[in-house]
């Protein structure tokens, strides 16, 4: 069973909650999410600080949400 805690200093729209080393976001499409998996915490953690805490449209994914509402 995962736990998921959730990222208080996240402020991508798209971030939903995580788990060890995953991340869920938003879906391409409506009512689906979103799995990232990193191959480890610190993988995850940089990812976190350089994307989800700071610069979220600069990310991969977050471009391709983007996208759904333009």
């Amino acid at each position: 069973m995962i736990k998921y805690t959730e990222d208080i200093y996240a402020i991508c729209p798209f971030y939903l909650k995580e788990a060890t080393t995953r991340l869920i976001c938003e879906g391409i499409t409506e009512g689906t999410s979103t799995s990232t998996v990193f191959g480890n915490t610190l993988l995850k953690a940089r990812h976190q600080n350089r994307y989800c805490r700071k610069d979220y449209g600069a990310c991969v994914l977050c471009k391709a949400l983007m996208s759904k509402y333009d």
